[in-house]
């Protein structure tokens, strides 16, 4: 008796695989906050801490190809904006070539990695910055197609933990 050709299981998103996405972020009236469009995709371990686990969880399971979409509510996200989180810095702490203005966005390294910080104004050399995210008190619209899926290398794994 012959069997047919081996036949490989397609290779879906699951936990260990590093997928690799194209997405955009809308706010409620479909303003576009951020997008892969005008750069590189997005590749991360699923199963890890780099994608919110809501998205994580609409892909699981799916093949290349494929599209997820999600609504997080700001708790789900970056949270509510706290018009508390602002503090003074020194405008000499700020690695730029450029005048400081309102509106900037930069990244200050804090205890538990890098933030993304806007700077609120401008006072002399005082530079009063927002500590929320950008995205604070926003609700995304996410919409993210897969463009690839990979084993997770041994590095990839551990630099989840």
């Amino acid at each position: 008796m012959k069997f047919g050709k081996n036949v490989e299981k397609e290779s879906v998103v699951a936990s260990g695989k590093v997928i690799e996405i194209d997405y955009t972020i809308k706010d409620d009236n479909g303003d576009l906050l951020d997008s892969t469009s005008d750069s590189a995709p997005l590749s991360y371990v699923h199963g890890g801490k780099k994608l919110f686990s809501e998205l994580q969880e609409a892909l699981e399971g799916k093949s290349a190809g494929d599209t997820a979409k999600v609504t997080l509510l700001p708790e789900q996200a970056y949270g509510e904006h706290d018009a508390e989180k602002t503090t003074t810095l020194e405008a000499a702490l700020f690695e730029t070539t450029h005048d400081i203005t309102a509106g900037m966005l930069f990244e200050i390294p804090t205890g538990s990695g890098v933030q993304l910080v806007t700077v609120l104004s401008v006072e002399g050399n005082e530079v009063l910055i927002d500590l929320n995210h950008p995205l604070a008190g926003k609700t995304l619209h996410i919409e993210a197609t897969i463009n690839g899926i990979r084993d997770a290398e041994l590095q990839e794994l551990e630099q989840e933990k």
